[in-house]
């Protein structure tokens, strides 16, 4: 296919740090960009975001270095859990957002979309609200957990006995 040269406008320190991530590739900066972008256009005629799929990778890649596992949720579907089990959660949630926040890696976005899977979640402007599931079943598991997450890495977090309100922080 023949080549185009086209001008883009990007912020001198940008070009350098993807110079040095092409070469430690193996590969010169052109060919670099040209892969990122045949792969973006692939995914975009899929009706996949790319950069969101790349921030998801991101978050899976962390997540795993933290020893996260995906567990079907067919396995937790019937499972109740006790109130020492869900503090447990948000515990532990706390504790992973302490770390996250300290890699300097936001997890607003996470915490949405795992609100989102769950169903118990929708937005308020830029604030997002969950519904507190009643039962201690997975879902509320999860929410704990998640927002402990949240409470961990310093967002604000505001309790009723139904409703839990994340505050999205100014930038």
């Amino acid at each position: 296919m023949p080549r185009v040269r086209k001008t883009l406008g990007l912020d001198r320190e940008l070009v350098e740090k993807i110079k040095i991530v092409a070469m430690r590739r193996g590969m010169t900066l052109s060919e670099y960009l040209r892969r990122l972008l045949q792969i973006t256009v692939s995914l975009e005629e899929e009706g996949i975001f790319a950069p969101k799929l790349l921030e998801e990778a991101r978050y899976n890649l962390i997540m795993s270095s933290l020893k996260f596992i995906y567990i079907p949720l067919d396995l937790l579907l019937d499972k109740r859990f006790s109130d020492e089990e869900i503090l447990r959660a948000r515990n532990h949630g706390e504790r992973i957002g302490k770390v996250l926040s300290e890699m300097m890696i936001d997890v607003y976005p996470l915490v949405e979309k795992i609100g989102e899977i769950l169903g118990v979640s929708f937005k308020k402007g830029d604030d997002l609200v969950f519904i507190k599931s009643l039962d201690n079943d997975y879902r509320r598991f999860i929410l704990e957990f998640i927002i402990g997450v949240a409470t961990g890495s310093g967002y604000i977090v505001n309790e009723t006995n139904q409703l839990i309100l994340v505050r999205k922080r100014e930038i």
